[in-house]
């Protein structure tokens, strides 16, 4: 969710998007802004280049287990545009895969994973200050395909 802070303006030094399409970042916004943050590899990371301080202050809720995130600091005068996600392309979902559970009775089924398709998604960040273009970016994600999983009892 912290990269969702692209409106404050700042320098993206690194981010990796999550490899499939997670459904509650889409619910607000479209696919394409998200960051994923997987130790050791992916990470996300932002410079402060203003001349002040800022204070990143993150809050989570317990009662609907949500994490945020505020950013404090001095404005400089910069402006934000954050262009609309595109989708260039989709993909279908793979064929649903059918896994033998010997612990579910035979005959009874669970599914255990939904289909998401896949798709390539960008959009545009442009940053401006005193009329100059500090930052023009384009972020672009490149989303897996994946596959319905449901388990199918073999217990007899």
């Amino acid at each position: 969710m912290l990269f969702r802070s692209l409106n404050a303006g700042f320098e993206i030094i690194e981010r990796y998007p999550h490899s499939y399409r997670v459904g509650y970042y889409e619910q607000d916004s479209g696919p394409g802004l998200d960051a994923s943050i997987y130790v050791p590899s992916a990470d996300f990371k932002f410079k402060n280049d203003t001349q002040k301080h800022i204070l990143v202050v993150s809050e989570f809720n317990a009662a609907n287990y949500t994490l945020s995130y505020k950013i404090y600091g001095t404005p400089d005068g910069r402006k934000v545009e954050v262009g609309k996600p595109e989708i260039l392309s989709r993909r279908a979902a793979p064929p649903t895969i059918y896994e033998d559970d010997p612990g579910l009775a035979k005959g009874q089924r669970r599914q255990v994973e939904s289909a998401v398709g896949g798709a390539t998604v960008q959009f545009t960040r442009k940053v401006m200050k005193d009329g100059q273009t500090i930052f023009n970016d384009v972020f672009k994600s490149n989303y897996k395909a994946w596959p319905a999983v449901i388990k199918v009892g073999t217990q007899e």
